[in-house]
């Protein structure tokens, strides 16, 4: 009855945003949240490489070893600064209602919380899917810098009807291989992405 009144009145838009706080809010409550469990791991990986080190003598580092590298400048961020940019990365959709679902949204919270980058992930595939050739290239790179099953479809798709990308993507994924190679810790790498 609520639902629908909410639907008549305002829009689906609305009884959209309105189930996501519902489905949320408890999740928020009772979850530790705020906990930087990722952004540690990112910063620790980039301080190792930095070093000299191998990155993968954090346990928990899963990236390529080319990632440890772009994360470098990352150290320079505090973490309150890191989840500020999730936010303006949320709205930096320019779709009120996309970025009202997320806001209100656990997963959002929970990636911004444990500093993780899928927020920036969702960015660049939500603009690449518009037509934004920038957006297409950084998703793409995305992949190859932190690859998850869950990025494929999107990058597969991006191939598949964007003939531009092909040679885009190609000459990425070559770069990326001679850099891993040179890095040093591509066997590493490998050992971390087949236990994943």
């Amino acid at each position: 009855m609520i639902a629908r009144r909410i639907a008549a009145e305002a829009g689906w838009p609305a009884i959209v945003l309105f189930s996501a706080a519902l489905l949320s809010a408890p999740l928020i409550a009772t979850n530790p949240t705020f906990t930087s469990e990722d952004w540690d791991v990112i910063r620790h990986g980039a301080e190792l490489i930095l070093g000299g080190a191998d990155p993968y003598a954090e346990p928990k580092y899963r990236w390529s070893p080319v990632a440890a590298w772009v994360s470098v400048p990352l150290l320079a961020i505090p973490y309150w600064a890191w989840i500020l940019l999730h936010v303006a990365a949320v709205l930096a959709l320019r779709d009120w209602r996309a970025s009202a679902i997320a806001l209100v949204s656990w997963p959002f919270w929970q990636d911004a919380g444990v500093g993780n980058v899928l927020v920036f992930v969702v960015l660049a595939g939500w603009w690449a899917l518009r037509g934004n050739r920038f957006a297409a290239v950084a998703y793409l790179a995305l992949c190859l810098l932190m690859p998850r099953p869950l990025m494929l479809p999107l990058a597969a798709w991006l191939v598949w009807t964007s003939p531009w990308t092909r040679w885009t993507a190609a000459c990425l994924f070559v770069g990326h291989a001679v850099l891993v190679a040179l890095s040093g810790h591509g066997p590493e790498w490998l050992g971390v992405l087949a236990r994943v």
